[in-house]
């Protein structure tokens, strides 16, 4: 008996007949009724049989997985429907031919499970060998699996798209933070340096307030920028000691000016027999607060916001109560459970037009609850809303406050610079791509007389290494053409840096970034506004201690005189005055701004020509980019906002728009320089000498100054060789002078080499 009869007495609808040895004909079975077959006295039999296959085989076409049965030669003996569905060719297959399917056969002949994929189907295989009366055939039953890896490829594209989404985030963010942290670091430094250098207290009370506030930014910067650790609850809780006066004044200067816009009432309510002195963190406080207090001024359009300071202590523990209240146009409600929800604002169509992405409360609620509080919301539609918490502190200082104003008055009286240590031998490398960023750096280690060489690129770095050794190098992360990371590697390729510190400087604050610095093989990471501490905790780590005289060393005071500057079509000085504070400060800027401008216009002429090219693209954006700052920062604003639109479209790869208004740049630039002209210094008539031998000695002093790294003699004596005329050597004493005012020292020497060599 063939595997074929086999089938047809148990599993199908077909009997057998005999005409020969191998002949098999297979036919319907006509026994289901009960009457006679051709084979006398199976009648019964295959009646059984007949209907042992009909239920087997209503069985095979109920499964709703495909089922193919195949003989031990892999001929087709039958198939569920759903199975022909999927394949069709199938159809046509009669008991006994071979499979014409290869993936079928394959399977079949590998007896493996596995997967047969097709152009619609997806499908899990499952092969089962039956052996029945020394005959053996196989059933494979297929499971349909595409829906399945449809929803799991899905999710996986899904999850793909997720990662590039996050990836761009956290590099937007990086972007981010560096372009908010490069105009705070000349915030904070030349508020520094006001500090250091100005003998009138007023003057030092802006100052103050410009350091206390610009920091404050930084901290909200630090924690709202870093959105991976709000999403991964990373955020963290840490204390320390903190005076409530000043804390509370720096609130009151970030939030004044917008009160003062809108002409509301700022009142702060502050219990004066509070201490003055807490351990907690401040930072976190400052954030709740700063927060609740915007938020305040921006839904108010008239009458006051009042801030109100509580305290009830027992022993050395506070309890704080802080509450905000504003007479603005208050919370229905059916809407204060939105206060919880992220990106989304309260009366969105009667709000529209207020700032903010509604991020911020939700960051605030989250904050509160990691330092053990909760905020409090009562509001009336229309009247007003006052937000509340109590918050726990330990006590450090029991002195009450009083007037927290006064205090800081007294600060700013009391305020006086003294570095507790200099390096007059120390040489130290800075690489940034910003001129601002080095003036600043330069400037805050100027007291420590330390050697300090500068380097605007990459390549630049590289060649001061090839010259000479440093004892510690600053270099930057984003820079053009050679980034911070490439140029490390150079350095390290050349063997440039054996032995010498390098640090990361760089803006870029998001989570991982000193981490992965640090992988790269950098000694240490410093973000971006430098601060005077940090920096001079990194010098005294890293610079070898036979170069470091410790001590106290207080800068020598300058008055400031008013200059007194005219007004000037598109120069808006009252603006500019509100960042740099005092009109001496801000005729150096000016200046320096005056001085870039036919650089800066060469440059840009030179890139718009090729900007199909990727890099020349990226060289306009980062110039465009650096104008918009320094603009703004003078009080050029139409100029600053033209440099925007076109950074965005250099950003776009908006080459037509770029070429479009490219032309309007170069005439603001060129217009702005012509007002500028006016208050530009006089070029005086020059001193003719009769012999060169009677200036030497000015060259011999600068050379010294130099040396000594005391930039104030350097800028005198730079002065004092303006003066003369110096016929075929005045080229090389005015790229002297450039290198002076960019304090270029080695290229400087190099130059005062070149000239005494010369007479």
């Amino acid at each position: 008996m063939t595997a074929k009869s086999i089938y047809n007495r148990n599993v199908g609808n077909f009997t057998h007949g005999r005409h020969g040895a191998d002949e098999i004909q297979v036919r319907p079975v006509t026994g289901v009724t009960g009457q006679n077959t051709e084979e006398d006295g199976m009648g019964e039999v295959i009646l059984e049989s007949a209907f042992k296959a009909g239920v087997y085989q209503q069985i095979i076409q109920m499964l709703r997985e495909p089922m193919v049965i195949v003989d031990s030669q892999y001929r087709f003996l039958e198939a569920n429907e759903r199975a022909k569905d999927i394949f069709p060719q199938l159809k046509d297959l009669n008991p006994g031919d071979l499979l014409s399917d290869d993936m079928l056969l394959y399977t079949f002949k590998h007896k493996q499970d596995g997967e047969i994929i097709s152009d619609n189907f997806i499908l899990h295989t499952d092969v089962q060998r039956i052996e029945y009366e020394g005959q053996m055939f196989y059933a494979m039953l297929l499971f349909d699996m595409t829906e399945e890896r449809m929803q799991l490829d899905q999710m996986q594209r899904l999850k793909v798209e997720a990662d590039m989404a996050n990836y761009a985030k956290t590099d937007f963010l990086a972007r981010m933070s560096h372009e908010i942290r490069t105009p705070i670091n000349a915030v904070l430094g030349m508020a520094e340096m006001i500090l250091r250098e100005s003998s009138e207290n007023s003057v030092k009370e802006y100052a103050l307030d410009i350091r206390n506030s610009a920091t404050l930014l930084l901290s909200i910067i630090n924690e709202i920028l870093d959105s991976t650790k709000i999403e991964t609850g990373k955020l963290e809780i840490i204390p320390g000691n903190y005076e409530i006066g000043k804390f509370l004044n720096e609130l009151y200067n970030m939030i004044i000016v917008k009160a003062q816009e809108k002409g509301l009432q700022l009142i702060f309510d502050i219990q004066k027999e509070i201490p003055s002195e807490y351990f907690g963190d401040d930072v976190r406080l400052r954030q709740v607060l700063v927060n609740l207090l915007t938020n305040a001024v921006k839904y108010t359009q008239k009458g006051s916001v009042r801030f109100t300071l509580r305290v009830k202590t027992d022993g050395d523990n506070a309890v704080l109560h802080y509450a905000v209240e504003d007479t603005g146009i208050g919370i229905k409600e059916e809407d204060i459970g939105k206060l919880y929800s992220e990106y989304q604002r309260i009366d969105e169509a009667r709000n529209r037009y207020i700032e903010g992405t509604g991020l911020g409360m939700s960051i605030t609620i989250r904050l509160l609850r990691l330092m053990g509080s909760s905020l409090k919301v009562e509001s009336e539609y229309e009247k007003g809303s006052v937000f509340s918490f109590d918050i726990d502190q330990k006590i450090i200082n029991t002195e009450p406050l009083n007037n927290f104003k006064g205090k800081i008055e007294k600060e700013a009286d009391e305020y006086q610079y003294v570095t507790g240590y200099i390096a007059p031998d120390a040489k130290v490398l800075v690489v940034d791509d910003n001129e601002m960023n080095r003036k600043v750096f330069c400037g805050l280690l100027k007291q420590t007389k330390m050697q300090i060489t500068q380097a605007d690129s990459g390549a630049a770095c590289l060649q001061r290494l090839r010259e000479g050794r440093f004892d510690l190098i600053f270099l930057d992360h984003m820079m053009p053409e050679m980034d911070g990371i490439e140029t490390f590697h150079h350095m390290r390729k050349e063997q440039l840096c054996e032995g010498t510190p390098v640090i990361m400087l760089s803006a870029n604050a998001v989570t991982g970034a000193r981490e992965n610095y640090m992988k790269e093989g950098f000694d240490d990471f410093m973000t971006k506004p430098v601060m005077q501490a940090k920096l001079d905790e990194m010098i005294q780590t890293y610079l070898p201690e036979s170069l470091v005289i410790a001590g106290n060393y207080a800068p020598a005071k300058s008055n400031m005189d008013e200059i007194g500057l005219p007004e000037l079509d598109e120069f808006d000085f009252d603006y500019a005055l509100e960042i740099l504070k005092t009109e001496e400060l801000l005729m150096d800027t000016l200046m320096d701004f005056y001085n870039s401008l036919d650089d800066l216009k060469e440059k840009l002429n030179e890139f718009v020509q090729e900007l199909e090219i990727s890099d020349y693209l990226d060289q306009y954006r980062i110039e465009v980019h650096a104008l918009k700052s320094t603009a703004a920062t003078v009080g050029a604003l139409l100029l600053s906002k033209l440099a925007r639109i076109l950074e965005v479209a250099a950003k776009d790869e908006n080459i037509p728009k770029i070429r479009l208004l490219h032309p309007v740049l170069i005439e603001e630039i060129d217009k702005h320089k012509e007002r500028l002209s006016v208050i530009a210094p006089k070029e005086e008539e020059k001193i003719s000498i009769d012999s060169m031998d009677q200036i030497l000695p000015y060259f011999e002093m600068l050379s010294q100054a130099l040396d000594r790294g005391d930039y104030n003699s350097c800028d005198f004596i730079a002065k004092e060789i303006n003066k003369y005329s110096y016929g075929d050597l005045q080229d090389s004493v005015d790229t002297l002078l450039g290198q002076i005012r960019d304090m270029e020292s080695d290229e400087a020497l190099e130059t005062i080499a070149k000239i005494q060599s010369m007479v």
